[in-house]
């Protein structure tokens, strides 16, 4: 098994965010998939879909996943929201390293995000910001077509549940844990 720790969610589930403190507490190095595909790319991640399709994309996705998975060097890894739902990444992952699952509601997604205007769900074909009611509804859609992938993960977790405290520690814990009865320390 890979000691890496990938942390897969909605988009404004906090994986970079979360991602970022809880490789500071476990000293590993902390990855941005969507950051790495875009410096390799030399493009942003909406552009990459705009001129290349996203079939590319989760191309990019997979073969930047797969390289993670080949380090000897584990890392704690922010995947991109789908990233789990294609090229049956969930199940490489489930098998090679620890995948967690940040879940949120689309309500608090939106709290999140809402201000982001690089994120093309915001906006409707006319570039211009969506509703409050038609981003949470096209979230809510959107999460439930992904659950099933989402919920392959080892380690779930609310993030509206707890504080960034409380969610750092846990996953801390449960990741030593997994670790730990793997013989990988």
């Amino acid at each position: 098994m890979n000691q890496s720790i990938f942390l897969s969610g909605m988009m404004g589930s906090g994986k970079s965010f979360l991602g970022k403190q809880l490789a500071d507490q476990l000293q590993l190095p902390f990855i941005d998939l969507d950051d790495e595909i875009e410096n390799a790319e030399q493009m942003s991640i909406t552009d990459i879909f705009a001129q290349k399709g996203e079939a590319f994309f989760r191309s990019l996705e997979l073969s930047h996943i797969t390289a993670q998975l080949e380090k000897k060097s584990p890392a704690v890894i922010a995947l991109g929201g789908g990233a789990v739902c294609f090229n049956s990444i969930d199940k490489m992952l489930e098998n090679m390293s620890t995948l967690v699952y940040l879940q949120s509601s689309p309500h608090n997604i939106f709290k999140r995000i809402k201000h982001q205007t690089h994120r093309p769900l915001l906006l409707n074909e006319h570039g211009e910001m969506r509703s409050e009611d038609e981003v949470i509804h096209y979230l809510s859609d959107l999460i439930s077509k992904r659950e099933i992938y989402y919920h392959s993960a080892h380690i779930q977790l609310n993030v509206d549940e707890f504080s960034t405290e409380e969610i750092i520690e846990q996953l801390r814990e449960e990741y030593e844990l997994r670790t730990d009865r793997s013989g990988k320390r």
